[in-house]
């Protein structure tokens, strides 16, 4: 059964955890073992729907270990996501202005033409 996590005030479930050994990671730059910890939002936050987090493979003293790791590493990365995402929305804004900007530079240079 699922487990239920908070990430960011965002109700979330950990619905899936695999195992990641060091010489499967072909692109990653990491030197140990970590499991991969799917979560998954009941709604989308910000258009994210799940995403994994990778925390270390080892035994975990108990269950609140596991999720205290989850919830950590989980704000690290959605927090990460999320900036991503303004910074993204703001250039595509920024780009945008810039462009009506030129247009309206343009219709003038037009009229001047005429």
């Amino acid at each position: 059964m699922p487990t239920e996590v908070e990430i960011l005030g965002y109700k979330a479930m950990i619905k899936s955890v695999f195992g990641q050994a060091k010489e499967d990671q072909l692109f990653s730059q990491r030197k140990e073992d970590q499991l991969a910890v799917w979560i998954h939002f009941d709604e989308p936050v910000d258009g994210i729907i799940s995403f994994p987090v990778l925390i270390p493979a080892k035994k975990y003293a108990d269950r609140e270990e596991f999720l205290y790791n989850v919830r950590k590493r989980g704000e690290k990365a959605l927090g990460r996501m999320l900036m991503s995402q303004a910074l993204e929305r703001k250039e595509r804004k920024d780009k945008a202005e810039r462009k009506a900007a030129v247009d309206a530079l343009a219709a003038q240079a037009e009229k001047l033409i005429e």
